[in-house]
């Protein structure tokens, strides 16, 4: 709601699409905590921004030393996510599973889109 409720403020739109970016940014395992730390920058800054732009006399390093959030919030943040990228695995292994059955193997396009680049023999079924 954002977008919306602050259109006619370029600094919340632009913080917030920021935010957005570093909120959808992946990387590897290694990667993790850069991008957690980058995602905490820009979050910081789109509250800051927001609050300022309601007439909030709060300073940005305020709420980067004082700033609090609910851990359960956190977690249940992390497991509704997880959900939804179970439910694309669960779509994914459906579609190898219905292909197997066919008897007909994943084709190049198909193998890239479920990340399974290179792979050249088809997924077995080990239950005989």
């Amino acid at each position: 709601m954002i977008p919306l409720e602050f259109s006619d403020e370029p600094n919340v739109i632009a913080a917030h699409k920021e935010f957005i970016a570093a909120a959808y940014a992946q990387g590897d395992d290694n990667d993790e905590k850069p991008i957690a730390e980058k995602r905490a920058i820009k979050q910081t800054r789109l509250i800051y921004e927001i609050a300022h732009s309601l007439g909030f006399g709060i300073r940005e390093t305020d709420l980067q030393t004082e700033g609090y959030t609910a851990t359960g919030f956190v977690e249940r943040d992390h497991a509704f996510i997880d959900g939804h990228k179970a439910w694309r695995d669960i779509a994914n292994l459906l579609f190898i599973q219905a292909r197997q059955a066919e008897g007909r193997p994943l084709n190049e396009k198909e193998l890239n889109y479920l990340g399974l680049q290179g792979a050249r023999e088809e997924v077995s079924d080990d239950t005989g």
